[in-house]
């Protein structure tokens, strides 16, 4: 007999770490977790890539007084580690090189 597969995708994962470092100067790291607005992960088996998309608050005077826009300063070119713990209770560790897409939105 087997066990039907039951969706859980409608759940909310749990979010450890995610560490961004600066491109000039890889000892400068801050981490955004608490600040995450929304994160969209995405696998492909087809291309044998995944993508993250990260929104996050920058609420200002985290690096040197600075934004974390503008203190690391955010240039699209950052490694950023991510740890989280997926709906279906899967951890999930991994550090990428962000692509050239940095968005602002100034509320």
């Amino acid at each position: 007999m087997t066990t039907p597969l039951i969706s859980r995708a409608a759940e909310s994962s749990f979010m450890e770490y995610i560490n961004v470092y600066s491109d000039k100067d890889q000892s400068k790291k801050i981490g955004i977790a608490n600040g995450i607005v929304r994160l969209e992960y995405f696998e492909s088996i087809m291309r044998q890539t995944l993508r993250a998309s990260v929104v996050f608050a920058d609420t200002g005077k985290v690096v040197d007084g600075k934004t974390i826009v503008d203190g690391l300063p955010l240039v699209g070119e950052e490694k950023v580690e991510i740890k989280f713990k997926d709906n279906n209770d899967v951890t999930l560790t991994f550090a990428i090189v962000t692509g050239k897409q940095i968005g602002r939105a100034h509320v």
